[in-house]
């Protein structure tokens, strides 16, 4: 995908349709669901002028993307007269930023360089789960998994769409880890109110941030520390102090959650990243001294490296593991009795509550999730859409060159590895911002333009 410098062409038949028609689907939407103002109709006509006056600069919108996750709820919205929709900062920025590259599309301020395999993939398991409202049994959970899923395709959509050159991908990399650090402050600062080690630990599923659960938001640090590990290697001045404090405060964060899961893919991720880099070892040793020792001395002495053996020798054993064992042979026996088509989009959450005694969690393993909610054809989608994301890399990997742009790629690779691993150990995907941030990653990689192999600059 391409920005275009050349004027529109409004004389073209088709764009003025085709916007008529996008204008007047908004103005029928804010109708409908009661949002039709005159502020409503204000915000539209601006918006639409930042498409018709900057329209080359809309990239801008997608860097707010990350920046808006730690922002969390900002507003509850009155849908129809009885529905309230608690809307987060991400959602508000990906639908103006969508709803202005869809005018830019239409008045060909952008252009669409084609298709890719993963967009059509992600598209097409869009398409399932919104379809899947012809039989689901739990509309209201219906609602909830498909919002989510909308929102990602839309991460996967403006990132591709406006995250395409190398001045593009290099603001965004620059935008990471300023979310890092925001982030792990706003956990470590929960984390500091309860204290002790201990106490963290017997009410680690009540602790939240703006982002949502701990659970989430150690997944989401964990999938970009990746990112902030090249970001150091790939700067020279003063900025990289900036990178190695969002490792150091990164690495704390999900020290401190003692959460088996997110270590355990933080080790892995990062694992693979040093044996790609030769020199990484020495940053890992850096940061990961640096947390240890914050992490005791903000631990007053509960926090040792003995804690962290305790909470690894007995995964067999612990509740938690036996319960997802359950949880596993659950969501597996719904599969078996939906194997084509699933219970719906959410839906599996049902069948929980009916069978494991109220349980109102999703499963820990990402492909029983799909199968037991999209059957066999899920599976098959998410099967392809790996295999699209494995493609990706291969093609990267033999095209990218330059020193920096392969920093880059191998980070991406590192953070591929990390929310691969998380999928089969904990619910992350279904979760809206660390999804958000995984799409919009990969539609940034997938929007990459590179020459034939080994020619020229990525």
């Amino acid at each position: 995908m391409k920005l275009l410098n050349t004027p529109m062409r409004s004389s073209n038949n088709t764009s003025i349709f085709g916007v008529t028609f996008l204008t007047l689907g908004i103005l029928a939407a804010f109708f409908v669901f009661g949002w039709f103002s005159v502020w409503s109709v204000l915000a539209l006509v601006v918006l639409v002028c930042v498409v018709l006056f900057w329209g080359d600069h809309l990239w801008l919108g997608a860097l707010l993307v990350p920046l808006s996750v730690p922002v969390g709820f900002v507003a509850t919205l009155l849908v129809g007269r009885s529905y309230e929709y608690d809307i987060t900062g991400v959602e508000i920025v990906l639908l103006l930023l969508s709803t202005a590259a869809m005018y830019a599309l239409l008045w060909r301020r952008v252009q669409e360089g084609g298709h890719s395999r993963t967009e059509i993939l992600l598209a097409a398991y869009i398409v399932l789960a919104v379809a899947s409202l012809f039989w689901v049994q739990d509309f209201a959970k219906y609602l909830v998994a498909v919002r989510v899923a909308i929102y990602h395709f839309l991460a996967f959509f403006c990132a591709r769409l406006f995250l395409h050159s190398p001045k593009t991908r290099e603001w965004m990399m620059r935008t990471i880890p300023i979310v890092v650090i925001v982030i792990s402050v706003q956990l470590l600062s929960e984390l500091a109110h309860l204290g002790t080690i201990r106490r963290i630990l017997m009410e680690r599923s009540f602790i939240f941030t703006p982002v949502g659960a701990m659970a989430f938001v150690t997944a989401t640090i964990v999938l970009l520390l990746p990112l902030v590990v090249v970001q150091y290697y790939r700067t020279t001045n003063w900025s990289r102090w900036i990178y190695f404090s969002a490792g150091v405060l990164g690495i704390l964060a999900v020290l401190g959650s003692i959460g088996k899961a997110a270590l355990l893919v933080m080790l892995t991720s990062l694992g693979y990243l040093f044996y790609r880099l030769n020199k990484g070892r020495m940053f890992f040793k850096r940061v990961a001294f640096a947390g240890v020792v914050l992490m005791v001395l903000a631990g007053g002495g509960s926090f040792t490296p003995s804690l962290l053996v305790e909470r690894f020798a007995n995964i067999a054993g612990d509740v938690s593991s036996k319960f997802r064992v359950e949880e596993a042979r659950t969501a597996f026996g719904v599969y078996n009795e939906h194997p084509v088509f699933g219970v719906g989009a959410g839906n599996l959450k049902y069948h929980f509550q009916r069978l494991l005694n109220g349980y109102s969690g999703e499963s820990n393993i990402l492909p029983l999730q799909v199968a037991a909610e999209f059957g066999t054809v899920g599976l098959v989608l998410l099967g392809a859409l790996i295999l699209a994301m494995r493609d990706l890399v291969h093609r990267l990997d033999h095209r990218v060159t330059g020193r920096e742009n392969r920093l880059m790629l191998i980070g991406f690779q590192a953070s591929l590895v990390a929310a691969i691993l998380h999928g089969f150990l904990e619910v992350t995907f279904i979760g809206l911002a660390y999804g958000v941030l995984f799409w919009l990653l990969v539609g940034m990689m997938d929007g990459w333009r590179v020459p034939s192999p080994r020619v020229g600059e990525g």
